[in-house]
């Protein structure tokens, strides 16, 4: 299997909560997505013509409706260049693990969603190579590799970048120093 192209993965599933769910918050964790990005040795390797983001979500109304919240805050940073590739933003509706393995494969991408068992998704960023973000840090803790969650500090509002570094390893992904100065390490079991 040849290197695929990036896929950012994100939780996207009618309850998808965070404390802030404003579209303000929204956007503002679209952009740190693609900016954690930037901060991988092995980008050129896993994207050749550009970075591609895969919102996945429930096949029903509410699903397809927070999808739609998430393109709209990717849409806002739509120029935003990594490391001088542009980002596309693909849709997809799955029902089960086997469909977006498929997709997965004819994409050359690969995709997170909250319908999946952590254990089963794992399995097919890693097989695909490709970084899956959370929006919860016990899904970082059981075996994805990044997450964008809350900060907690109610000082300040801020939020904070989560990362399980063995799951990225396994995921073809190296971060650069740089991030981990940013982030958090994942307490994993």
């Amino acid at each position: 299997m040849r290197p695929v192209a990036v896929l950012l993965a994100l939780a996207i599933a009618a309850t998808v909560a965070f404390a802030d769910g404003s579209s303000l918050a929204t956007d503002r964790r679209a952009l740190v997505m693609l900016r954690v990005l930037a901060y991988d040795n092995h980008l050129n390797q896993r994207a050749h013509d550009a970075v591609k983001f895969l919102i996945v979500h429930r096949r029903d109304a509410d699903g397809a409706a927070c999808a739609a919240h998430w393109v709209e805050a990717f849409d806002k940073a739509r120029k935003v260049k990594i490391n001088g590739r542009s980002v596309q933003i693909l849709v997809r509706a799955f029902d089960r693990t086997s469909d977006l393995d498929r997709a997965l494969t004819e994409l050359d991408a690969t995709a997170l969603t909250h319908e999946l068992a952590v254990p089963e998704l794992a399995k097919l960023t890693r097989a695909h190579k490709v970084l899956s973000f959370a929006m919860h840090e016990e899904e970082v803790a059981a075996g994805l590799s990044v997450a964008i969650v809350p900060g907690q500090d109610p000082d300040k509002p801020r939020d904070e970048i989560v990362v399980n570094q063995r799951a990225a390893a396994a995921e073809g992904v190296k971060f650069d120093a740089g991030l981990m100065q940013l982030a958090r390490t994942a307490t994993t079991p």
